[in-house]
C-alpha cells in the first residue's frame, strides 16, 4: 500500500490543510504519498475524489480541485507498485465575504466595495454559515430586527464572523433609547446587537 503521509495546500502554502479556509473557488493540493507497506517500492498512482492526481517531484503528486461554498471534502487514495491501497480523507471549507459600507450601490449578495450592502443586517442575511461580513468605516444607526426579546439594530443567529475594517474608532453602531421610558428602557427601546449562535463573532465595533 501507499500511504499520503502529508498533504499541502499548494495555493495557501500552510500545513495541514485539514479544515483549511479560503475564499477562492479552486484549491491545489500537493500530496506526498510514500510506500507504506513491505516489498512495496514506489506509489503508482493518487486519486482524489476518483480524479488522477499528476506525478511531480520525488514523492509528490499534485491536482487542482473545484471548491463549492461550504465544507468540501477530499477522499485521497494512494497506490502502489503491488496494488496496495492507502486511503485518507481532509476537508477544506470555502467561505464568502460579504461588503457594508455606507456609499455602497446595495446589490445582493454584496461581495465586493462596490455593490456592498448599505446595512449591516443585509449583508448578515446574505452570508451563509462560516461566512465573513466585511463593514467599513461609518455609523450604523439605520434598521430594526426582533431578537432575543428586543428589538436590535444587528441581529446575528448563524456561526459567521462580523468585523469591521478599520477597528472600533472608525465603526459604531448605534441603538437607541425608549423616548417615552423612564430611562430609555421600555419596549420602545433598540438594542445594538443581538447574537443568538453559538461560535459567532462581533468583533472591531463601538456600540452606543
Amino acid at each position: 500500500g501507499a500511504e499520503p503521509e502529508e498533504v499541502s495546500s499548494g495555493s495557501a502554502g500552510v500545513q495541514p490543510v485539514d479544515g483549511f479556509r479560503t475564499t477562492e473557488a479552486q484549491l491545489t493540493l500537493t500530496i506526498t504519498a510514500r510506500p507504506a507497506f513491505e516489498g512495496a517500492l514506489h506509489v503508482t498512482h493518487v486519486t482524489v475524489n476518483g480524479s488522477e492526481a499528476a506525478p511531480g517531484t520525488g514523492d509528490q503528486w499534485q491536482i487542482a480541485m473545484a471548491l463549492v461554498p461550504g465544507v468540501n471534502t477530499f477522499t485521497i487514495v494512494a497506490v502502489d507498485n503491488l496494488g496496495n491501497t492507502t486511503t485518507r480523507m481532509i476537508s477544506a471549507w470555502r467561505y464568502e465575504v460579504h461588503y457594508v459600507a455606507p456609499t455602497g450601490t446595495h446589490v445582493y449578495p454584496f461581495t465586493n466595495w462596490m455593490i456592498a450592502a448599505t446595512n449591516i443586517q443585509a449583508a448578515i442575511d446574505a452570508a451563509a454559515a462560516e461566512d465573513v461580513v466585511m463593514v467599513n468605516n461609518g455609523v450604523y444607526s439605520e434598521g430594526c430586527r426582533f431578537g432575543g426579546g428586543l428589538s436590535n439594530r444587528v441581529v446575528i443567529t448563524k456561526k459567521i464572523t462580523v468585523m469591521s475594517l478599520a477597528g472600533p474608532d472608525s465603526t459604531t453602531i448605534c441603538g437607541s433609547p425608549d423616548p417615552v421610558a423612564t430611562n430609555g428602557l421600555g419596549d420602545g427601546a433598540v438594542r445594538c446587537v443581538y447574537i443568538g449562535a453559538a461560535g459567532a463573532i462581533l468583533s472591531g465595533f463601538t456600540l452606543t
